[in-house]
């Protein structure tokens, strides 16, 4: 089985994810769609699920689809195409962006580098000296500070925060105006519509640096809160960024106690258990036929191609 994942589809350049990663139009994610449909078996959650509790082999070319981070377009692009074809999909929100009520750490990064783009050159010079008076280090001009500010970590959570201020970013105004995640009614829309939702943490940082504790709190409440929303008796769990570094024994451990989360992505494989999906293929970036080809064959090719 291939698992593919995209984080979303649209025809607009949107802010809070442009200087992050491209990612497919409409057209483009249909030509990939009418690929999957003519070469491949697409599986649903339930379809796996099914297979792995009855120990039945999966058909050949299956391939499953998914989204990660619970972006509105998901919704409201996404769904749309999905349910013309016919394509089942599992889709990953974190729990804490759910009706806007938060800003991920790396779309506030984005917005900041798209502000700090838009700054005239008479204004330059005071955002650099706020940010040098922020840093105690030099910054020559603004191929600098986007240097900078695209490399802040999750670690640096109040820098940002002030960055944002600097540079004139107001994250709760761009929550309330944009609506860049999906709402409760929209997650629940999907599940009545046969898709599956599962978790994918709070508020989409790195979980690798936990405690064990913290760790299983932020994997399984993120999970209940999806399930309260969609009624699902079963939910699924992908890690934000990776989890390959967890100890499998744990995860093993994680699963045995919370037997509602079915699948996990992005963790190191537990052996003899396959309901740890160690990669996915990465399917956002468009090709250079601006949609009028699909890319699919290269990546699905690369993947079960030897070393």
């Amino acid at each position: 089985m291939i698992v593919l994942f995209y984080h979303l589809v649209s025809d607009r350049e949107l802010p809070h994810i442009r200087h992050l990663y491209r990612y497919k139009t409409r057209r483009a994610f249909e030509a990939d769609l009418n690929y999957i449909t003519k070469n491949y078996h697409a599986l649903s959650h339930r379809d796996i699920i099914e297979r792995i509790t009855k120990k039945l082999p999966f058909p050949s070319n299956s391939v499953l689809l998914t989204f990660d981070d619970g972006y509105a377009e998901c919704f409201s692009v996404a769904r749309p195409l999905l349910l013309k074809y016919q394509v089942p999909a599992v889709f990953f929100v974190p729990s804490e962006v759910i009706d806007n009520k938060h800003l991920c750490y790396r779309n506030r990064v984005s917005l900041c580098i798209d502000q700090a783009k838009k700054v005239g050159q008479s204004g330059l010079p005071s955002v650099l000296r706020k940010i040098e008076t922020l840093t105690g280090s030099t910054m020559r001009d603004r191929f600098s500070l986007l240097e900078w500010i695209g490399s802040l970590s999750f670690s640096e959570e109040a820098t940002l925060d002030e960055v944002c201020r600097i540079v004139g970013v107001d994250a709760e105004e761009y929550l309330k105006k944009q609506r860049p995640y999906l709402t409760t009614a929209e997650i629940a829309r999907l599940a009545s519509d046969g898709f599956t939702v599962g978790g994918h943490g709070k508020r989409h940082t790195p979980l690798n640096f936990l405690s064990q504790d913290d760790l299983e709190e932020e994997i399984v409440s993120s999970c209940v809160r999806i399930r309260e929303i969609t009624g699902q008796e079963l939910v699924p769990f992908a890690f934000p960024f990776s989890g390959l570094e967890l100890d499998p024994a744990w995860l093993e451990k994680l699963l045995g106690k919370h037997p509602f989360i079915t699948l996990i992505f992005g963790a190191r494989p537990v052996k003899g258990n396959k309901r740890v999906i160690p990669y996915r293929l990465w399917a956002d970036t468009p090709n250079a036929t601006g949609g009028r080809k699909t890319n699919l064959p290269r990546l699905l090719e690369s993947a079960v191609s030897p070393a």
